[in-house]
């Protein structure tokens, strides 16, 4: 699992995963308007939490925009 860490809602630098060459679950900082170019760095899986909230809650609409994105993404593999 790569992530930011601290669960601030917050994504590291991408770059670095050019050098990773094992499968991955990419975390920290997804939303609905990063998650298509971060499915472009082939992760294995993606982890959201605070990138679909809205005022500290889950918001069922961003959750739904979030994942239409995902199967969108993986439909263009």
């Amino acid at each position: 699992l790569l992530d930011a860490g601290q669960g601030e809602g917050k994504a590291f630098d991408w770059n670095l995963l050019e050098k990773v060459k094992r499968p991955y679950f990419l975390a920290g900082g997804l939303n609905e308007d990063n998650i298509a170019d971060a499915l472009m760095l082939n992760p294995f899986a993606v982890d959201v939490s605070s990138g679909i909230e809205t005022d500290g809650k889950k918001d069922a609409e961003k959750m739904k925009r979030f994942i239409e994105i995902v199967r969108k993404g993986e439909s263009n593999e």
